[in-house]
């Protein structure tokens, strides 16, 4: 048989220490909250059964991981990523995906999401260094921006595509669709911060100082920065 090339095997070897095989049946579960909620706010009776099997479909794991590992493995075709593939396969990047997988399995539950946001600004008020950690860790790869950049991209195909069906407050103007979404920024973008920093002070709480300052390293190398690109792409 034709060997893959290096190339196409870190791809493989990265998407397999992501563990994103397990993270896109989570994904699933988070799209069915978020789409049952919608479906709530759009219809008189809220979602029905053939809404709900249409956002199942949508949030499917196994057309995630083929959509993902596409995208994951097209971005990194011609990148050097033998360092990054050694920090995730070693003990401290496995153990933060690890962290991270169960953290998005337990915030499921509103009451622990409610709790760890509540103990994020806990932390701030009190100005416990860690925090600071748990900041430099998301600035290292730009999780606010890129988080509000992809809701907003998200606001707008979703509206864009309801109009198009002919639907929503917008048929008459499209313009007034754009300013609408724009508007939604400020609000967004707090919302994203909240989210950030309470996850990851939750899901990095059995790291160490030193475990979490090797996480921030790695996230600010060269190796880092475009692994990072590669995830929000794909």
């Amino acid at each position: 048989s034709i060997e893959a090339p290096p190339e196409r095997r870190r791809g493989d070897a990265l998407y397999h220490a992501l563990r994103f095989d397990e993270y896109a049946g989570v994904l699933q579960a988070e799209g069915l909250v978020y789409g049952e909620e919608l479906g709530d706010s759009l219809f008189d009776d809220g979602s029905d059964a053939g809404w709900l099997a249409e956002v199942r479909e949508i949030y499917a794991p196994d057309r995630i991981r083929r959509l993902f590992r596409a995208e994951f493995q097209r971005q990194l075709q011609d990148a050097e990523m033998a360092e990054a593939v050694a920090f995730y396969q070693g003990k401290t990047g496995a153990r933060s995906v690890t962290l991270e997988l169960s953290a998005r399995e337990a915030l499921l539950d509103p009451d622990i999401e409610a709790a760890s946001v509540e103990r994020m600004y806990t932390m701030k008020a009190d100005g416990d260094p860690r925090i600071a950690m748990v900041e430099a860790f998301s600035d290292a790869n730009g999780l606010v921006e890129n988080n509000v950049v992809s809701a907003l991209n998200g606001n707008f195909a979703f509206l864009d595509a309801l109009t198009d069906a002919g639907q929503g407050p917008f048929v008459r103007d499209r313009g007034a669709m754009m300013s609408a979404i724009w508007e939604q920024e400020p609000e967004i973008r707090e919302e994203t911060e909240e989210w950030v920093l309470s996850f990851f002070n939750f899901a990095y709480t059995p790291l160490t100082d030193d475990e979490m300052a090797e996480v921030i390293a790695f996230s600010n190398s060269v190796q880092g920065r475009r692994l990072n690109t590669a995830l929000f792409a794909a």
